[in-house]
């Protein structure tokens, strides 16, 4: 009985770290991404036309991107290392290899969810894109996941 509570008790604590590591991931890019956020939400909710040169959206662009990626990986380390987990450098590691191909992945299904709806400003499409976004990104992790705990990955695996 007591070999059965304690895988019990071990897959419950599995789950709820695989929770924290997906918010901190998501937490990441979302802070990441806020210099851009706070610049497409000025554009689409102001009463008169905003001009910004396109140097300083690719900037905006860029620097969001590289943020949400270091703020990613950060964040997985940390609530990792926070609870003592024995993958909290191998996971943070593979996040870094497969977060870029996930966020490529999820653009393109965003635009995919856009078109859509025509690429219209409706309330509806950006609650879409950014569902779709959102769970593109947590497959990701997810799958990040589970290939730090599969067998033969453990703290002396190479």
């Amino acid at each position: 009985m007591r070999d059965a509570a304690s895988e019990d008790e071990r897959r419950r604590r599995r789950t709820f770290l695989l929770g924290r590591t997906v918010a901190a991931a998501l937490g990441g890019v979302t802070v990441g991404l806020s210099p851009m956020l706070v610049l497409l939400y000025a554009v689409f909710t102001a009463t008169v036309s905003i001009a910004v040169e396109w140097a300083v959206v690719l900037v905006l662009y860029v620097g969001s991107a590289v943020l949400a990626y270091g703020c990613a990986l950060l964040g997985v380390w940390w609530v990792l290392a926070a609870a003592g987990d024995d993958r909290r450098a191998a996971t943070p590691r593979r996040l870094a290899v497969l977060l870029p191909v996930g966020a490529l992945t999820a653009t393109a299904a965003g635009v995919g969810a856009a078109g859509l709806f025509g690429y219209s400003t409706v309330p509806a499409t950006f609650v879409c894109v950014i569902a779709v976004v959102a769970g593109v990104l947590t497959a990701t992790v997810v799958l990040v996941w589970v290939l730090a705990r599969a067998p033969g990955e453990g703290v002396g695996a190479r």
